[in-house]
């Protein structure tokens, strides 16, 4: 079927409107493995002579790994909290509750690592000498850990996704909320209506007492204008009342009063 022209500028609209493909775990495991590697060549590169401006680095490659782990957890893992089952529909219940799923060990071994490895990071502050040497060794092999932790947990989401599948049509989790371009555009029929808003796009009402019965001329700008301008006027009048000193409070409640019945 051919396309009027406000369809196509509206498919035009929504292309350019349309957000980013959501994130994947893959995708955010390579950016906690690059995060982690991170850690690891700062420790082997700074030595045991380190800098303030070496543990300040330190602590935005640990911020960094943390950001970049939380975020593959919320995309892969499992929920922090369960909905009871009597509470989802029928087809959402799957028998298994939250703690049954094969991905909470390998999610926990993610977590305990990771806080593993922040606390030795915050350590490093406070040790010097011998001790620092042993600091460092323990952040690498925590780093070592965690990478590994990572990678198993990656396996293991594969794996639940190869053998249960979600459902064709489910919506794929994003780290950032988008917009729907569906129905956006100028001259579409429906561009939907909710409470006493209506969309951009043509939709007839079943009530259409409601429906405002006035062209959007000049003459109703106008109107709006002069509306504002008045609405103005008593803002700057209250605003004035309220700056009385306390020594005219009778005063100010006086006019405050009379603005109000205004």
């Amino acid at each position: 079927m051919e396309l009027t022209s406000a369809e196509r500028i509206a498919k035009a609209l929504q292309h350019a409107l349309e957000p980013p493909p959501p994130n994947f775990a893959n995708d955010l495991s390579s950016i906690a493995k690059g995060a982690i590697q991170a850690i690891v060549e700062n420790v082997q590169s700074s030595g045991v002579i380190r800098q303030p401006e070496d543990d300040q680095k330190m602590d935005q490659l640990i911020y960094s790994a943390v950001l970049a782990i939380r975020n593959l957890l919320y995309i892969a893992g499992v929920p922090p909290t369960q909905i009871p089952a009597n509470l989802l529909p029928a087809t959402g219940r799957d028998g298994r509750s939250a703690s049954q799923t094969p991905l909470r060990p390998a999610q926990r071994k993610v977590t305990a690592t990771l806080s593993r490895l922040v606390l030795s990071a915050r350590a490093i502050q406070y040790d010097s000498g011998s001790v620092i040497a042993e600091t460092l060794s323990r952040i690498e092999t925590d780093t070592e850990e965690l990478d590994r932790a990572v990678s198993a947990f990656v396996l293991e989401v594969q794996r639940a996704e190869h053998k249960q599948p979600k459902p064709a049509g489910t919506p794929a989790k994003r780290l950032q909320g988008v917009f729907t371009t569906a129905n956006v555009g100028l001259g579409l029929v429906g561009a939907g209506t909710a409470g006493s808003w209506k969309g951009f796009g043509y939709l007839s009402l079943d009530d259409e007492g409601g429906m405002p019965q006035k062209v959007l001329g000049t003459e109703v700008v106008s109107n709006i204008g002069s509306s504002l301008d008045q609405l103005q006027e008593g803002l700057d009048a209250l605003d004035q009342a309220l700056r009385l000193t306390t020594n005219d409070s009778g005063q100010s409640l006086f006019y405050l009063y009379f603005l109000a019945t205004r």
